[in-house]
């Protein structure tokens, strides 16, 4: 008789108990597996199950033991649930690099579905399309598609929302599915590998899928044209009049069946469709070689709170879509053409109140007792002065970032932000806080002193510059990143001016600085929406206004490898508006005047960095893998001649507002014309007057 070995669900499935009696008895194992949900086998089980949607009491849970594991279970979206995983050991969910996959499509069953011969006397309702729905709510807004789509072919809607039909009775979902010649199936979701069953059910129905889900669906479909995506099609009305001109190319319509042909399913859909099969066996062996105390099967990968979905979709077609592109550009051009004045007005207030020879403190006093502060000014920005001081006790050097309070009235909750930002904040890559004082007129932040000066600056300066250096300052930049993105902090204003080195010597460490326009996310899911950065390093998805996250500082490191490697910008135009044109294209060259000695691995990493959908964009965890980061090899060649020209080149000034041009303004700023400090003066005293 062959061993069952128990594998506890100790959860319900959405309040049922689905898994009762499951049997993995398929993987041509020696023993054979079972689900149940009966707690009293807690003590003959080796591996505990919970269902995420489930979890609703987090005292519920059983004992922890050393040769016990805990498996997360999820079907759907990524929640975010981070005391509960914490706990976890393995990862089961549709995603493909789960510990255990667990998906929507069982293999035999499909396959035995999808290689019949389609019954081309089907009954086909006149209406073409049909919706299912039960999710209102669903976080790409896809009923805002179908609603669009509605105006231009009829669509049949059944369910809980916008439902304009009744759903028949004694009709499976197949069954209803098979009376249409199109079904959307639509995932509530956009997340990486989510495709559930209602890409299945159609394709065993005999209908052809309409999708919108994951970016990447060619590990669930059986070939490239077997589904319609609507991402190919820029408005519901082209994809209306494609599904009509379908229906009527007999040729065309029958094509989409070919995958049930011999030989029709493609290698990666049937490698998926084994994955599935296989993670269930997986799970099965660790159940066994837990309960039989053999050596450990293999520790988890953690990947549940990996972030991998977009909440928000804008659809080009709606009456927002205007709004949502020209309303962040006209807030960048204001923030740019405002620079300049701010800064003087900051010096402005700085003078009168830190430098007028009064009798009055200029510091609060516990600043003072601990350190020395210098009168050389490292940097002015639009808020705040930045010196150097010294530790009385020590003598070690640090900045004092001198925020002034009458600069940022109103604008608190960006301070507040900054602050429990640097105090989250330990990394070698990132700048540290060390102290923080305050007092009536200002706030004073004490951090890392960095002497090294700023990253073009110090490339500009070498003699020998290679590939390998500027691998070497990307996985710096990278490493920051990551480590950042992890505690769900995006920076978004990744530039040359805010990677300073730490001292001047050649090995210095490069530091990510200037957490000012960070965002300290609530959960992965949230979207950003607020348009902010530095024009020449600012993503597409920012300028379009579709919703941004950690995917816009991985952009500004393709900006920045980019110019690295060649001096010169990927973007560019004669003004602003043609600037944020070419970023919002995405399109960008290698030229080979500047390019002919760069490896096709730099290439390929700076395509990866610059991917335009976000979606798309690899990681910085994922970027740190690449082969261009890892490789130790150097081809030697000394890049500074070309670097060079290309920083002195006119395409590079005209591009973005670059580190020359920020050290200009704060030149100009910092020696104001005598008009212009009268100006400022008056204008400090009028609001003091106030």
């Amino acid at each position: 008789m062959v061993q069952l070995i128990p594998i506890i669900y100790w959860t319900k499935w959405f309040d049922s108990h689905q898994w009762e009696g499951y049997n993995i008895d398929t993987c041509e194992l020696p023993y054979h597996c079972q689900l149940t949900h009966d707690r009293n086998q807690l003590t003959d089980s080796s591996v505990v199950i919970f269902h995420a949607s489930d979890m609703n009491d987090k005292k519920d849970m059983p004992p922890m033991k050393k040769d016990r594991a805990w498996v997360y279970h999820n079907a759907e979206a990524p929640k975010y649930q981070p005391e509960i995983i914490d706990k976890m050991q393995y990862s089961m969910t549709y995603r493909l690099d789960s510990d255990f996959l667990w998906g929507y499509l069982e293999k035999d069953h499909l396959l035995q579905q999808m290689q019949k011969p389609r019954n081309k006397q089907q009954f086909k309702r006149k209406t073409p399309v049909a919706w299912i729905v039960s999710n209102c709510k669903a976080s790409n807004y896809r009923h805002h598609y179908v609603r669009e789509l509605s105006k231009w072919i009829d669509v049949d809607i059944y369910g809980h929302c916008m439902n304009n039909q009744q759903y028949p009775d004694n009709t499976t979902t197949i069954d209803l599915i098979s009376q249409y010649h199109f079904y959307l199936s639509f995932e509530n979701s956009n997340c990486k590998d989510y495709v559930t069953e209602k890409l299945s059910n159609t394709y065993v129905a005999g209908s052809i899928p309409i999708v919108d889900g994951p970016s990447d669906y060619g590990p669930f479909i059986p070939n490239t044209h077997s589904v319609i995506r609507v991402d190919q099609f820029e408005h519901p009305k082209e994809l209306a009049t494609y599904l009509q001109r379908v229906l009527a190319d007999k040729t065309l319509y029958d094509s989409y069946f070919d995958y049930r042909r011999e030989n029709g399913l493609s290698d990666r859909f049937l490698s998926t469709l084994d994955a599935y099969k296989q993670g269930k066996c997986n799970l099965c062996k660790l159940a066994y070689e837990r309960y039989t105390n053999m050596s450990l099967y293999y520790p988890g990968k953690k990947i549940y709170l990996d972030n991998t979905c977009i909440d928000y979709k804008h659809y080009s077609f709606t009456k927002t879509s205007l709004w949502r592109i020209y309303l962040p550009l006209m807030v960048l051009i204001l923030i740019v053409s405002l620079c300049s004045s701010k800064v003087r007005r900051v010096l402005a207030l700085f003078k009168k109140t830190h430098e007028e020879d009064d009798d009055s403190p200029k510091y609060p006093p516990a600043l003072t007792a601990k350190y020395t502060i210098h009168e050389k000014k490292l940097g002015v920005g639009s808020f705040a002065v930045v010196k150097e001081c010294s530790e009385r006790s020590t003598g070690e050097k640090y900045a004092v970032k001198i925020i002034l309070k009458k600069v940022i009235a109103g604008k608190e909750h960006m301070l507040d932000s900054e602050l429990d930002i640097l105090k989250k904040v330990r990394h070698e890559h990132i700048v540290s806080l060390h102290d923080i004082f305050e007092d009536t007129n200002a706030v004073y932040i004490i951090s890392d002193l960095c002497t090294g000066g700023e990253l073009f600056q110090r490339i500009v300066e070498r003699g020998t510059y290679t590939e390998a250096v500027a691998s070497d300052l990307v996985r710096q930049m990278l490493e920051g990143l990551a480590y950042l993105h992890s505690q769900n902090i995006v920076h978004r204003d990744i530039k040359p001016e805010n990677l300073l080195f730490k001292t001047p010597a050649e090995n210095a460490e490069l530091l990510i600085t200037d957490f000012g326009l960070s965002k300290l996310l609530k959960n992965n899911n949230e979207v950003l929406t607020t348009a902010c950065g530095t024009p020449g390093y600012v993503a597409p998805e920012v300028l379009l206004g579709t919703g941004h996250g950690k995917p816009v500082d991985i952009w500004s490191v393709g900006v920045i490898m980019y110019t690295l490697l060649s001096g010169y910008t990927p973007f560019y135009g004669e003004d602003q508006n043609e600037l944020f044109d070419s970023i919002m294209k995405g399109k960008y060259d290698f030229d080979d005047e500047y390019w002919e000695d760069i490896s096709d691995e730099a290439k390929n990493m700076i395509n990866r960095l610059l991917t335009f959908d976000p979606k798309e964009r690899v990681t910085a965890e994922e970027a740190l893998k690449d082969v261009w980061i890892t490789s130790e090899e150097d081809n030697g060649i000394n890049l500074a001649p070309n670097v060079r020209k290309g920083f002195n080149s006119r395409r590079t000034l005209k591009s973005l507002v670059t580190a020359v041009a920020a050290i200009n303004k704060w030149k100009q700023a910092e020696h104001p014309t005598l008009e212009e400090e009268e100006e400022e003066n008056k204008k400090v005293g009028e609001e003091e007057a106030q």
